[in-house]
């Protein structure tokens, strides 16, 4: 569990280019596993006509845009588990498993889109130069 908030925070996508927090919460009766990735401004309006395509070839999830006038444009992707008749290990598994792949998939798909607010290696080196 994380200290600043209480849900677990998934490393397999988290450390991925592009994404703020990706984190699985019990939320009562069902598993709630969000990700939320930062997306470049200049390409909401082409996010936005691109998220019911999307949301079609990724039945299992579900995208919507968080934007916000204090907060920079994100891309929510949201997976639901429903555990009111229980939840197996191996249904767990399969959820998880299922999720992180097609968050990855996703995730590479916006990255040639250029969606994703990316730091390329140049501004890496410098933001670090600015650092030290």
């Amino acid at each position: 569990m994380c200290g600043q908030c209480d849900g677990i925070h998934i490393s397999a996508v988290q450390m991925q280019d592009g994404v703020i927090e990706s984190r699985l919460f019990l939320d009562h009766d069902r598993l709630i596993y969000t990700t939320e990735l930062d997306i470049r401004h200049s390409t909401l309006f082409a996010a936005s006509a691109e998220l019911h395509r999307l949301n079609a070839i990724y039945a299992n999830i579900k995208l919507f845009l968080d934007v916000a006038d204090t907060s920079p444009a994100r891309l929510v992707v949201c997976d639901t588990q429903w555990m009111t008749a229980g939840l197996s290990k191996e249904q767990f598994d399969v959820f998880l498993r299922s999720a992180i792949e097609s968050k990855l998939e996703l995730l590479e798909l916006l990255s040639n889109l250029h969606f994703l607010d990316i730091l390329s290696e140049e501004e890496v080196e410098i933001s670090s130069d600015v650092i030290h």
